[in-house]
């Protein structure tokens, strides 16, 4: 038997899987730690390891609540392999084997920790993608999710690309990813409902002969969800849905499942003044920032007790309603370019803001003018695509990228409600603050919001905030991840949008 790994002294064995071998080891001051040896064939892959080292990385950085945190990785060693902690309890799958399905409160708190532990690792930019019964630990204080990310890392592999193969467990593999989509939260909000419902029956939603048939009942079939508990089975089936876009986002389940009226935002956010009370269909929210994901939650009963207290930021400081830039060109006061007829060069941008005089506010037509349906807005001068800084979900900056196939450039403007939302999400472009000259745009829970609030002129190809009268713009001139505020409507070329 190994005798030592990296710093770590090996106590025993815990499993094998197909990454590799994962043991009980301790450090020098005897603080137990699990260890995963990654398996030499796939060590020896360079693509392989520097995914991994990528993937740890940024799994270092996702919050340690609800989830196994990564402790210590040997990315340059050899073996290769990832420490995280012990977790004194037993897998789901071993829990539900053994006594049976979770009932009550037990299976209501493993849905909202699973829930907040997505939360933490959306936020690190990490998606799962290998969400199972086995993966997630019933520790003396709640659910912990374990091996987030690390399995993506095979997607770095030629064998992966030579074979055809998906990651995943069958029956735990979302449909538009054994459909070879790209994977994005809405996977693992899939992965949850296949869980919940596993804990909640005792049996896995959908099943077969092998993998090929339960992939393709994945793909075709409804989930068995009989059995499972009234008030979760609606929430499940939709998660379950095929269509990544027909699901709830991550923020949506835990305000479903918590009772809030909606998903609140993130420390240090500050959400946009509510309209008057005309217009607000949610008249008991009130707009101040909030000191966590959501208020502190205890559930004790049987195996699963949760404390639920989520109070993480998002990735990138915020202070005082500002978002950080790190990624984007440096703020200037200025809109975006200068007025001009033809496409200047990005040194065009002009030396001092343009008088009250030179802006030029949209016309305010009696409707608004159309909007083709749901799908990519792009920039017209750069051909850039509004697209969000990471997976959706509230906070998350809105920037201008090369467009592609992905859930962050899928949008559909609400004429009834002026709503710009992010289908895949369900959440609707705001502002980071009250709207002002320089706020940054970002994605949260749609309302009546003055920061939500926008019309779009087809004439002009500018989407006019309707309650501060600025326009969406580019935070420099239009160029890869450039981040989107509101700035004085005119002529400049990070103000033109279209379908």
């Amino acid at each position: 038997m190994v005798e030592m790994i990296g710093r770590y002294r090996v106590v025993r064995r815990l499993g094998r899987g197909g990454m590799g071998t994962v043991w009980l080891a301790e450090d020098g001051d005897g603080r137990r730690v699990a260890v995963k040896v990654i398996n030499a064939e796939l060590a020896r892959e360079p693509e392989f390891r520097e995914r991994f080292r990528q993937e740890v990385e940024a799994a270092q950085r996702v919050r340690r609540f609800c989830t196994a945190p990564v402790l210590d990785a040997g990315l340059d060693q050899d073996p290769l392999w990832v420490a995280t902690d012990f977790i004194d309890g037993p897998t789901v799958r071993e829990a539900v084997s053994a006594h049976g399905p979770l009932r009550g409160a037990d299976l209501d708190a493993l849905a909202v920790g699973i829930a907040t532990a997505l939360t933490a690792i959306h936020q690190a930019r990490l998606i799962h993608r290998d969400l199972k019964p086995s993966n997630v630990m019933l520790s003396p204080v709640g659910p912990r999710v374990i091996d987030f990310g690390i399995a993506r890392a095979l997607d770095a592999t030629g064998q992966l690309t030579r074979s055809g193969a998906v990651i995943g467990t069958p029956g735990y593999i979302a449909p538009e990813l054994l459909a070879g989509g790209r994977p994005l939260p809405a996977a693992d909000v899939f992965c949850w409902g296949a869980v919940v419902a596993y804990a909640g029956t005792g049996r896995h939603p959908f099943t077969g002969a092998d993998g090929a048939e339960i992939n393709d009942r994945v793909q075709r079939a409804e989930p068995d969800l009989d059995g499972l508990e009234t008030h979760l089975r609606e929430l499940v089936a939709r998660a379950l849905a095929k269509d990544p876009a027909a699901r709830p986002s991550v923020p949506q389940l835990l305000s479903e499942l918590t009772g809030s009226p909606s998903a609140p935002p993130l420390a240090g956010e500050f959400r946009t003044r509510q309209l008057t009370k005309r217009f607000d269909s949610h008249g008991a929210r009130r707009l101040v920032p909030y000191a966590g994901l959501g208020a502190v939650a205890l559930v004790a009963a049987g195996f699963v007790a949760l404390a639920l207290a989520a109070s993480s930021g998002n990735a990138g400081a915020r202070n005082s309603g500002q978002a950080s830039t790190a990624t984007s060109p440096a703020v200037s006061d200025t809109p975006s370019e200068s007025p001009t007829s033809a496409e200047p060069s990005d040194s065009a941008s002009p030396t001092s803001p343009p008088s009250a005089s030179s802006s030029a506010p949209d016309p305010q037509p009696s409707t608004p003018s159309p909007l083709p349906d749901r799908g990519p807005i792009t920039n017209t001068a750069s051909g850039l695509c509004i697209d969000t800084d990471g997976p959706q979900g509230s906070g998350v900056r809105v920037q201008v990228r090369d467009c592609g196939n992905f859930s962050g450039q899928n949008w559909n403007y609400d004429q009834a409600t002026n709503h710009l939302v992010n289908p895949p999400s369900g959440l609707c472009l705001d502002t980071n603050g009250a709207p002002a000259r320089g706020v940054n745009a970002v994605l949260n829970p749609c309302g009546n919001f003055t920061g939500q609030q926008w019309r779009y002129n087809s004439g002009t190809g500018r989407f006019t905030n309707l309650t501060s009268g600025l326009c969406l713009d580019t935070d420099g001139p239009p160029a890869n991840y450039v981040a989107l505020v509101t700035n004085p409507c005119g002529t400049y070329t990070g103000q033109r949008w279209q379908r």
